[in-house]
């Protein structure tokens, strides 16, 4: 075969593959990716002009935090880690809006302790339909067994509570 035959065939068959009716070819590069192509061929000491978009540092964030997404996307893993959400689920339903006051925290709520705060405040309140009232000297319930008394000044205590203070006093 001669050169001129070899030219025409490839001439055809880029004719063939790149012809707008072929849905399997990929579209042509954008002129901001032609751009960044030509860069990356010319290496950094090239005295071509390049918009400044593609030589900012901020780009590199912009890459790190797509290689990222692209990772997590191929490998199917999810953007939260799975023990972020099993986390916030189970503060979810332990929060009530009283957690956030410092004068109303309580030292057996778990929501309300130093390690989970910064969280719980993030997260919404539960909707409870029951509620159980806890005595905030004793941490015991306030029930039948342990009667709730209100003082004068409105806060309420349950009758363990007031029987230790009575002790200490």
């Amino acid at each position: 075969m001669s050169q001129s035959s070899l030219l025409l065939e490839a001439a055809q068959a880029r004719g063939h593959l790149t012809s707008p009716h072929r849905s399997c070819c990929p579209p042509p590069p954008s002129s901001r990716c032609r751009c960044a192509m030509a860069l990356l061929a010319l290496g950094p000491d090239t005295n071509v002009a390049a918009p400044a978009s593609l030589l900012a540092s901020s780009r590199w964030d912009d890459s790190a935090a797509a290689f990222s997404k692209t990772f997590l996307r191929l490998a199917g893993a999810p953007a939260v880690p799975s023990l972020s959400i099993a986390l916030a689920a189970g503060v979810i339903a332990l929060r009530t809006p009283l957690c956030t006051t410092p004068d109303q925290r309580s030292a057996s709520c778990p929501t309300c302790s130093n390690a989970l705060r910064h969280i719980a405040v993030q997260l919404p309140t539960c909707q409870r339909s029951r509620t159980v009232l806890t005595c905030r000297i004793t941490s015991l319930p306030i029930d039948e067994a342990n009667p709730p008394y209100v003082t004068p000044a409105g806060h309420v205590y349950s009758h363990a509570a007031l029987k230790l203070l009575e002790v200490r006093a």
